[in-house]
């Protein structure tokens, strides 16, 4: 098993835990699979579908609040209606 097998049992067996947290429990647990910048970034390819499904999701939950700024306030452009949404919400940016 390499690490990111080890690092995606570990997240199944956890799945509250997050990424950093499955990596440094791996690597306390069995230092032996040291992670090559080749492997590291083996990892990360992998959990890239899943951080940019999370970006969207979170997107268009900022966009469906931006619509209904705009149908309340006729006079925001979408783009005011995003940036009130993003100052109100912690966490959101971008």
């Amino acid at each position: 098993m390499n690490l990111a097998d080890e690092i995606q049992a570990v997240r199944k067996l956890h799945p509250s835990w997050s990424f950093q947290t499955a990596w440094d429990h791996v690597m306390a647990v069995r230092p032996e699979l040291e992670a090559s910048t080749a492997e590291s970034n083996r990892v990360a390819a992998k959990l890239a579908p899943q951080k940019e499904k999370e970006a969207r999701a979170k997107f268009e939950h900022v966009e469906a609040i931006a619509k209904r700024l705009m149908a309340r306030d006729r006079s925001l452009t979408f783009g005011v209606a995003l940036d009130r949404v993003r100052l109100c919400l912690p966490g959101v940016s971008g």
